[in-house]
């Protein structure tokens, strides 16, 4: 079995890798100038939002953690979004739907490994 932090990279990973994308864009710093937030037609902030909050909600991992994976200085952000976050889903938002329902389905190819792991608490 997997410890959880190589399970969580490998998500990170596969999914960016979905889109193209590298993790490494995640950590990218936005030029306040000159805001590109976008990577081969990839929305970073919207990849960053549904892995920051399916990690904190799925796996009970607090922010201040979970900011480390997706590419974020602070868990500020995190907060911030989480609102944003459940907006769209309950409004079916299209764009937000397909970078989470793909991102659900990355997670599911981890599925045996992560069996044993839900809800379990990371402490920084």
């Amino acid at each position: 079995m997997n410890n959880l932090n190589t399970v969580l990279t490998n998500i990170v990973q596969d999914y960016c890798s979905e889109y193209g994308v590298k993790q490494k864009d995640l950590f990218r710093q936005i030029n306040k100038t000159h805001r590109t937030k976008k990577v081969k037609d990839t929305y970073l902030p919207v990849l960053r939002m549904a892995l920051g909050y399916y990690f904190n909600q799925e796996f009970g991992i607090p922010k201040t953690h979970t900011s480390k994976y997706v590419g974020y200085s602070s868990h500020s952000t995190l907060s911030h979004n989480e609102k944003k976050v459940k907006w769209f889903l309950d409004n079916e938002d299209l764009i937000f739907g397909s970078y989470y329902n793909k991102l659900k389905e990355v997670v599911a190819k981890y599925d045996s490994d992560l069996a044993s792991m839900r809800k379990v608490v990371i402490k920084p």
